[in-house]
């Protein structure tokens, strides 16, 4: 693995604190396409209906009109909680876009995470997130989580790319030892493209397994809806780079789309409910 610039062990805010003033608009309009194709192909396979709850973020905008952001959650018969996201002002330095699906309890498929944005240079995060505790589920381990390393490792060697390390012990935890978490390199370049790859590779992976999804008991559906749903609230209100939207919008604006994030007001029943 190459050696790092140490960048990679910074937090979010102190990255942006450092270089402020970085317009990335060329970059994120490309990340965006990137989250619009995907987007684009999860409503193409799931019958998915908006949650009226998530109705006053599109959009939200920072105290001074220089922000903006969007949060939208879908919900559908196969899909608990599919999360649509945009926030940040990548003009000065910080976007952060996301798509986050959580699927129902009919299946112990993993969730499927993305995250592409610029800090003020261009991260990525990819992830899915187990059902199961898999230390003492090896066999999940095995089907889900084996077959992804050898992309993981690639990116490893990638010399245009650090992984980037969380200073959160739970944000660590929470993360699958697959996950794609890298920062690019000063000068890098053909970072978009890279993460397009990935990205497509990441997507196309977890639909085959969606596809060939095993059914789970449905005595066992109230356990795993606890369980994710616990698994969501945390993970959204436990992500350290939550300050920087609070600086952004205010504390009472990223507050509310922290809460939206994970669910906290929805309207729409649970599938297997």
């Amino acid at each position: 693995m190459p050696s790092t610039t140490g960048d990679n062990l910074k937090s979010v805010r102190q990255l942006i604190d450092e270089q402020p003033n970085v317009d990335n608009t060329a970059v994120y309009e490309q990340l965006c396409a990137i989250q619009d194709e995907l987007w684009g192909r999860l409503r193409a396979r799931f019958s998915l209906v908006p949650d009226a709850s998530t109705q006053r973020f599109q959009p939200y905008t920072s105290p001074d009109g220089s922000a903006s952001g969007t949060l939208a959650a879908w919900s559908g018969p196969e899909v608990d909680w599919a999360v649509y996201g945009r926030v940040g002002n990548p003009a000065k330095s910080f976007c952060n876009l996301n798509i986050n699906v959580w699927l129902g309890p009919q299946t112990r498929v993993p969730h499927l995470m993305f995250q592409f944005g610029t800090f003020p240079a261009p991260f990525f995060y990819m992830d899915y997130f187990p059902r199961v505790h898999v230390v003492t589920t090896p066999g999940y381990l095995d089907r889900y989580f084996d077959p992804v390393n050898a992309q993981y490792l690639e990116l490893m060697k990638e010399e245009r790319l650090e992984p980037f390390i969380s200073q959160s012990t739970y944000v660590r935890a929470l993360m699958s030892p697959v996950a794609l978490c890298f920062i690019a390199r000063p000068g890098a370049t053909g970072i978009v493209e890279l993460i397009r790859a990935n990205a497509t590779q990441y997507f196309d992976r977890w639909l085959a397994w969606v596809d060939d999804a095993e059914p789970v008991r449905r005595q066992d559906y109230a356990d795993l809806m606890r369980r994710d749903l616990e698994l969501r609230r945390h993970a959204a209100e436990r992500d350290p780079a939550n300050v920087v939207p609070e600086r952004i919008y205010g504390t009472e604006v990223a507050s509310a789309v922290v809460r939206a994030l994970w669910g906290g007001q929805r309207v729409l029943p649970r599938p297997g409910a």
